[in-house]
């Protein structure tokens, strides 16, 4: 299944809103996309699949910039269902969310919001692996000082306090240094940015001593 040809055929259902069926039903975008999901996983990988979703053009716009031009909502929040990635810039360093405008832009931002805080309670669970084997061994040396005596129980305890905060440690690291985490991060980032367009647009000439804008050289 070449990657270009299933791009085609998704930004023609974005542009469409629509497809329709060898019997001649018509099919929503989220139709189109569980087909998609389910041979695609039936027969290849899903690594292969979030190829397929992020897969740029010539001008390097994914499917997700698409569907923001052709203020496709739906497609929008069906690609955040797969987990598209919204950061991807075009040839000309623009994400999704640069060109975006109006309800298209809520929808857009609404996905993004919603993919940074399952980024982040994933990168959660995947530090939890570090810090719950902390939490027992320490326990359990905390448990056996109490049972020792005084002279152990000073050594037990010592090695259960250690190897807690040693836990703890790692399953912050993980967390902070995980990709979703920083994937996350750059997602609110990008959603707290005014785009560089807006930014100039909005920027205002110079004021003269007089009150009168200065006009720019």
């Amino acid at each position: 299944m070449r990657k270009q040809m299933v791009y085609f055929i998704l930004r023609h259902c974005i542009e469409r809103d629509s497809a329709r069926s060898e019997e001649g039903e018509r099919l929503s975008f989220q139709s189109v996309m569980d087909i998609l999901s389910e041979t695609t996983l039936r027969f290849i990988t899903l690594e292969y699949f979030y190829g397929l979703i992020n897969f740029r053009d010539q001008s390097r716009n994914t499917l997700l910039h698409q569907a923001v031009r052709d203020n496709n909502t739906q497609a929008i929040e069906v690609f955040f269902s797969y987990d598209i990635n919204p950061l991807i810039k075009n040839q000309k360093g623009e994400i999704p969310l640069d060109l975006a405008q109006g309800k298209t832009r809520d929808a857009l931002v609404k996905g993004m919001k919603k993919q940074a805080d399952s980024k982040k309670w994933s990168a959660v669970c995947n530090s939890s692996f570090g810090v719950i084997p902390g939490v027992f061994l320490g326990v359990g040396l905390g448990v056996g000082s109490a049972l020792a005596g005084p002279s152990m129980a000073i050594i037990l305890g010592a090695a259960g306090v250690f190897t807690l905060v040693a836990g703890i440690a790692v399953g912050l690291a993980i967390y902070f240094l995980s990709y979703d985490y920083k994937q996350a991060k750059s997602i609110e980032k990008a959603i707290n940015s005014e785009p560089s367009s807006a930014l100039t647009n909005d920027k205002k000439a110079p004021v003269t001593a007089g009150g009168e804008k200065r006009q720019h050289a």
